[in-house]
């Protein structure tokens, strides 16, 4: 059959319109699209296998993954007309806000040393919010250089600005053109640092004297304790942030992704499915991480570390981790690297780590990543220009 509405070749001929694709065809081109980017060297049975178990994860109650394609107008049916897509879902976080009252001294991150004055600490609240990850953004080659992915963003900031239920207060994504590439769209790059280890062979200093040594005992993390880890580590977030906001700047704000139980779940069981259906390993993951206990004095510091299995890129990544003293801290990293070494990875990497606990813990320091930069947007009147993304850690790449 002859199309009698074939689609108009110049940009300035086309009306454009961003639409959630709910038809399976046009879903499946998608990531057929998506593959010859991401994993061309993998069978298109097993990414589109992978793709069914990326998008049925449990995401949260009521949350789920959406596909948006950028097509002409009436086009959202048709495979072929798709000009560049988009997948989304939201995640729960955590945003502070500081209020102090009017015609107070603002200047409450500190004095000078010498200094006469007062300061006047902020209210601070600290907000559950929607944040929605974007990722897997692709324009077929045929369709580049048209500008249509810029114009799917925009259009996406636009329908998420809009969006109600539920009211959408900022949004995430990792670049790998560069950290300025999505700028024009409303993203605006945030430093992103990572630690990397030789695996084996890395030697790790001896602590300096008062490393705050303690005995702990090691506890793998399994799925009978991860849930019970993580409600700890989202509680000792907030207040973390609320003691950051009240000891920043009058302007500062932040935000976080929560570390959510299921997250890690999620990536497990992605991780399984690519060393049994990619790299061909029969090796269960029989652990995900450790975490240190301590005695009763210290039981609310829970140190832990997370990871993943990038089988692979021969790499063990580091998805989370929770401290407070460079032992710990050096602890975790020791027993990440046996499980690195016991997978015969080459490579252990971790995000966003203070830059001189990674020197005192690891005897190496952090560089700048040179992909995946990550790049956060604004929503609504209730940030601030000033804002920063804490924890910019590998939990949140995207599942």
């Amino acid at each position: 059959m002859i199309d009698t509405n074939p689609i108009p070749t110049k940009e300035s001929e086309l009306e454009l319109e961003l639409i959630r694709a709910t038809n399976p065809k046009v879903i499946k081109q998608v990531w057929l699209n998506n593959r010859t980017h991401f994993a061309k060297e993998m069978p298109v049975d097993v990414w589109l296998e992978k793709a069914a178990l990326r998008t049925s994860l449990d995401l949260g109650p009521g949350i789920e993954h959406k596909t948006w394609i950028l097509v002409p107008k009436g086009k959202g049916d048709d495979p072929s007309a798709i000009l560049s897509a988009v997948h989304t879902y939201e995640r729960p976080g955590f945003m502070s806000t500081a209020t102090i009252a009017p015609g107070t001294d603002i200047r409450y991150g500190g004095l000078e040393k010498g200094s006469v004055g007062k300061t006047t600490r902020p209210d601070v609240e600290i907000m559950d919010v929607v944040i929605v990850y974007i990722l897997l953004v692709f324009t077929p080659v045929e369709h580049r250089k048209q500008g249509y992915a810029t114009k799917m963003l925009k259009m996406l900031r636009n329908q998420l600005e809009l969006q109600t239920n539920p009211t959408v207060s900022a949004s995430f994504l990792y670049s790998s053109v560069g950290p300025t590439f999505y700028e024009a769209s409303g993203w605006s790059a945030v430093r992103s640092r990572e630690l990397v280890m030789d695996v084996p062979g890395h030697a790790f200093p001896d602590l300096p004297p008062g490393s705050g040594a303690r005995r702990y005992q090691l506890e793998d993390i399994t799925d009978v304790n991860l849930q019970q880890v993580m409600d700890k580590d989202i509680e000792l977030l907030r207040l973390d942030m609320k003691t950051k906001t009240q000891s920043a700047l009058a302007n500062q704000q932040y935000v976080a992704f929560l570390p959510e139980a299921r997250i890690f779940q999620g990536q497990r069981a992605i991780a399984s499915f690519t060393n049994q259906r990619v790299s061909h390993l029969s090796k269960p993951i029989s652990r995900i991480g450790v975490r240190l206990v301590c005695d009763e004095k210290f039981k609310n510091e829970q140190p832990f570390i997370i990871w993943t299995y990038l089988v692979p890129h021969k790499l063990l990544l580091i998805l989370r981790t929770r401290y407070v003293t460079v032992q710990q801290l050096q602890i975790l990293l020791k027993e990440a690297m046996k499980e690195a070494c016991e997978w015969d990875m080459t490579t252990m990497s971790l995000w966003d780590l203070n830059e001189e606990d990674a020197l005192q813990a690891a005897g190496a320091p952090n560089r700048d990543r040179t992909v995946a930069w990550s790049c956060l947007g604004q929503f609504g009147g209730t940030m601030q220009p000033n804002i920063e993304l804490l924890l910019n850690e590998a939990y949140i790449w995207g599942l």
